[in-house]
Parts: structure tokens; sequence; C-alpha cells
């Protein structure tokens, strides 16, 4: 998924996730801060991707690297949310955070945080301050707020979410693992 960079025309963090059902409580990303990040030129669009994960990610795509900066000097730079459904004046919130569960084995090296959405999402929201918005009711649907999915059970909702994504240009890929 790509997250705009604030201030940015063209230039994005390029996150993964295996649960897009959670993007809607987006609030921050987290990475690796002694991990190198490659931001890399792919059509027309700056994307920050884990130096060592460029190849597998731009996998049959042209690409060339244009800079290099340690996860530590991406930390605080800020993203505009993907969804209008959580709303804060927290200054850590859509923001690019520290984290040592980041893995360079899978993904892209940038996580995409939902505070409310496993365990280390949440250790990372009380440690940081970020948005603590519930999207789902006790039953998992969504609540009428999240109006693109409203009432609708989280496991059915990847679908819409991905189109949505792509209609609005946020989605890189999408594949089954």
């Amino acid at each position: 998924i790509q997250f705009k960079v604030v201030d940015s025309e063209n230039e994005y963090f390029l996150a993964w996730t295996t649960t897009p059902w959670t993007l809607p409580g987006n609030v921050a990303l987290a990475v690796k801060p002694d991990a190198t990040y490659a931001q890399v030129l792919s059509n027309k669009q700056l994307l920050w991707v884990a130096q060592e994960l460029v190849e597998r990610v731009f996998a049959n795509r042209e690409y060339s690297v244009v800079t290099t900066a340690l996860g530590s000097e991406l930390v605080g730079k800020h993203y505009e949310p993907l969804f209008p459904y959580v709303d804060s004046d927290k200054p850590s919130g859509w923001s690019v955070l520290p984290a040592d569960f980041v893995s360079l084995t899978d993904g892209t090296g940038i996580v995409h945080t939902a505070a409310l959405f496993g365990e280390d999402d949440y250790a990372l929201a009380l440690k940081y301050d970020l948005p603590l918005v519930p999207t789902l009711d006790d039953e998992g649907k969504f609540l009428p707020f999240v109006a693109l999915v409203s009432g609708k059970f989280y496991k059915s909702t990847k679908k819409i979410i991905n189109q949505a994504l792509a209609k609005q240009g946020s989605l890189f890929k999408e594949e089954k693992i």
C-alpha cells in the first residue's frame, strides 16, 4: 500500500499488510531504525522500502534507487491518511515510528499500524500516544462512521477496501499468500 508523504508530490512509503480490513484504522507506520531504506523511482513515483527487499518488491518492474537512509532518519516524517475515518490531533498520528518488531524477511520493511488490532500495534500506540479509535463493534462489524464498509463483518471487506485503494491510486500490489 502506498502512503503519500505529507507535502510531497510523488513520494510514498510502501507498506505491506496481510490484513486489509485494518487499513481504515491506520494511524502510523513502523520502520526498523537501524535498517537501511531505499528511495526507489518507479513509474514516476518515489517509493521508500527496505533496501534489502528492493529486488523482491520491484520484481518485474522498472526501477532505480535514488538514495538511501537509515530507518531512524525516516522517523518523524508524516504521511496522509488512506481514509478519513479516524480523526485526531495527536502529533504522532500518521507518522513513521521506530519499532523492533519490523521484519526484513517479508513485505517491504515498513509496517502499517492500526493501534487497536494486534499486540505490537497496541504497544506502539501506547508508547507514542497514537489515536485509539475503534473501527469495529463487539461483533466484528464496522462501525457506522467507516462509511465504505459500515455494518459489514470485517472478514468480508477485503475486496471492497482493496478496490477503494486501487481507485485512489494507493494499491501498489495485491497477491494471495
